[in-house]
């Protein structure tokens, strides 16, 4: 599928000298986006870097809590020691 140029597309109405044309489909869109190339290993891409920056995310949250509970945990069994 080859993409319009915006000059084929229908002019919906005019904003002074701008004239707004028809949107685009999805499909459409995506094809000008990627060159007619494929979608699928783009879209795999985005979701291990959002995984990957959602792991990161909850590290940062969790691992102060787990830190001082363990630190605490320690030195209790240390004074128990003595």
């Amino acid at each position: 599928m080859s993409a319009q140029p915006m000059s084929e597309r229908k002019v919906l109405f005019h904003m002074g000298k701008i004239a707004v044309h028809k949107p685009r489909g999805v499909h459409q869109y995506f094809d000008e986006m990627t060159a007619g190339y494929a979608l699928f290993p783009l879209v795999v891409l985005f979701g291990l870097n959002a995984l990957d920056e959602a792991d990161r995310a909850m590290f940062g949250v969790l691992a102060p809590t787990s830190a001082t509970t363990s630190t605490s945990r320690t030195r209790v069994s240390c004074r128990s020691w003595r």
